[in-house]
């Protein structure tokens, strides 16, 4: 019997230890000699103030997100549930233009390890592998939806015919896209994977450009770094 409560006390003391809970809480920041009442996460581990992410996330803000004559009014936080051992928060802002009267809606994305406390990036918990394919996989749903097979195929044979490239070599299809289509920023897809992306219940989703790219764990396993397998 005694061995039993043992069990269960490490259990619970270990559940207790890995415990990260978000409160709201008011910031004042102050931005071109103006001030700004904005609601941002106060993150706590085991019931202790996480210092640096807090004040990262802050910074972020003040001095990422207030720009050109945008300024950032509404504020909402979100926690995506999941069951990876991480704490996925999204924090979206409507950003207003106060010249032209029109507004966008900014999110950022902070995923914590619920056991150390750690922020992570997307390579922290997967490995350069998983980042290529998912890379690519966005590339070739974007083609699909800018363009059909026609103006592929065109585009192909400029590519070829600019590059001195013949139609027997072998080429990567995705090397085409990169090199041709304007209209894709390959550093900013790179830049969603790594930085814009949350873990919701079983899936890895990834944000860019408005858009959910959403990916079931089975798909990306074995491109998990150990200590999140």
């Amino acid at each position: 019997m005694k061995k039993i409560i043992l069990i269960l006390l490490m259990i619970f003391s270990i559940n207790t230890f890995s415990e990260v809970t978000i409160e709201k809480s008011r910031s004042n920041i102050v931005k071109k000699n103006r001030n700004y009442n904005l609601i941002l996460p106060k993150i706590r581990l085991n019931g202790e103030e996480l210092d640096e992410i807090n004040d990262y996330i802050e910074n972020k803000v003040s001095k990422e997100y207030m720009y050109n004559n945008f300024t950032l009014r509404d504020s909402n936080i979100l926690k995506h549930d999941n069951n990876f051992g991480i704490t996925s928060i999204e924090l979206d802002f409507l950003a207003i233009n106060e010249n032209l009267g029109n507004y966008i809606k900014i999110s950022n994305f902070f995923n914590i390890d619920s056991k150390t406390g750690k922020l992570l990036k997307f390579s922290d918990v997967f490995t350069k592998v998983a980042k290529e394919k998912i890379k690519i996989d966005i590339i070739s749903r974007i083609c699909n939806l800018i363009m059909t097979d026609d103006e592929f195929d065109k585009m192909l044979d400029e590519y070829l015919e600019r590059n001195k490239y013949s139609k027997n070599d072998e080429l990567d299809e995705q090397e085409v896209v990169i090199n041709s289509l304007n209209k894709i920023k390959v550093d900013e897809i790179k830049d969603a994977i790594e930085n814009s992306f949350y873990f919701s219940n079983d899936y890895i989703v990834i944000r860019y450009n408005g858009v959910n790219y959403r990916y079931h764990r089975n798909v990306l396993k074995e491109y998990f770094k150990k200590e999140y397998k």
